[in-house]
């Protein structure tokens, strides 16, 4: 198991759950009373997003994200061989109770992508106005930081879909200037980023809006780097580009070439 295998299980995740929670919740805004029942194409195909307190793991939005685990194939790269192959025998054995994961990395990394998939349906609710008590009263209190999704812009929630995100991103610093809490957001999701060729694609689209961001989020790009060929992708962006055209980055440029470009 790596970070770019936990990565791409959270994404996969959120946007599943995000294309269920938007094709419901019209009804839901008008009968906000009602629990956010959902028949999604997973598991037993009925479940409730607004459960989550674990008291009935049975339909609950614990479960769903463990069907969505399973039934996309994000197990097979988060699991071992013999862990996932235990996993598959207890659900076709009975697919309503919650499987325990022994190995402490495994069941931290689910754990992880459980929390912040709940978090993002959270934020889903509150931004269109739900009620959001069963998650306050289940403790998920805290706002995802990976992906780093807030209620306020375009990128925020485009943030998790990668393909959307960039082209979104794109046409947004077309029409808008960034603000400072929108720099910290792209600043942060570059941090978590393990893809080095998603953050050079990012520090293509904000050269022309923020030297200062830029010039961190190349910092990074460096450090995540591993491979000639990315090492060489960023030393072409930076000659190409006149804010880092002084000696500081040249010199961090002959570094690169020193190392394999």
């Amino acid at each position: 198991m790596n970070k770019i295998d936990i990565e791409n299980s959270l994404f996969g995740v959120v946007r599943e759950l995000h294309q269920i929670f938007e094709g419901s919740k019209e009804y839901y805004l008008e009968h906000p009373d009602s629990n956010f029942k959902v028949r999604p194409d997973f598991g037993y195909a009925k479940f409730y997003l607004d459960w989550v307190d674990n008291r009935s793991y049975d339909m609950s939005l614990q479960a769903l994200i463990h069907f969505i685990l399973f039934e996309k194939r994000y197990y097979k790269k988060l699991l071992s061989k013999s862990t996932y192959k235990k996993l598959s025998d207890a659900l076709k054995k009975d697919n309503e109770k919650r499987f325990s994961f022994t190995q402490r990395d495994e069941r931290d990394a689910v754990l992880m992508i459980e929390s912040y998939a709940i978090n993002f349906v959270k934020l889903s609710f509150e931004s269109n106005g739900l009620d959001i008590k069963s998650f306050t009263d289940a403790n998920f209190n805290k706002v995802a930081t990976v992906p780093n999704i807030s209620k306020t812009t375009v990128i925020d929630m485009k943030i998790v879909y990668f393909q959307k995100f960039f082209y979104q991103l794109s046409d947004y610093i077309e029409e808008n200037i960034l603000s400072e809490k929108e720099k910290n957001i792209l600043y942060l999701l570059s941090q978590d980023l393990e893809n080095v060729l998603k953050l050079i694609d990012l520090i293509k689209l904000l050269f022309p809006i923020s030297k200062e961001l830029s010039a961190k989020i190349i910092k990074i790009t460096i450090e995540k780097a591993i491979k000639n060929s990315e090492f060489s992708m960023i030393a072409r962006i930076i000659k190409s580009s006149e804010y880092f055209n002084d000696s500081k980055w040249s010199d961090r440029v002959l570094l690169l070439k020193n190392q394999g470009v």
